[in-house]
C-alpha cells in the first residue's frame, strides 16, 4: 500500500521521533509546520520547516494530496489543532 505524503505539525523532540518512524517506513514528509516564525525556511535534517500553522496554503493540501500528523506535546494544543 502506498500512503500519501505527510506534513508534521510541530518541531519538537516528539515530532523528530515521528519523522524518523515515517522515514523508516518510506513515508514521504513534505515538511514541518511550526508557529515559531524563526524556524520557517530552516531544515530539520533534510526536512524543511515550511511555515506556520497559519499558512493556509498548506491546509489546502491536507486530505487530497497529503496527510497531517499533529506532533504537539501539549495535549490541549494538540486537541485544538
Amino acid at each position: 500500500m502506498i500512503s500519501l505524503p505527510v506534513i508534521i505539525i510541530g518541531v519538537n523532540p516528539f515530532a523528530l521521533e515521528v519523522a524518523d518512524v515515517f522515514q523508516k517506513n518510506k513515508v514521504v514528509i513534505y515538511g514541518f509546520l511550526d508557529d515559531d516564525v524563526k524556524k520557517k525556511d530552516t531544515f530539520i535534517g533534510e526536512i524543511p520547516v515550511l511555515g506556520t500553522t497559519e499558512d493556509e496554503q498548506f491546509w489546502s493540501l491536507i486530505g487530497k494530496n497529503c496527510n497531517v500528523f499533529v506532533a504537539l506535546e501539549n495535549p490541549v494544543e494538540r486537541k485544538k489543532m
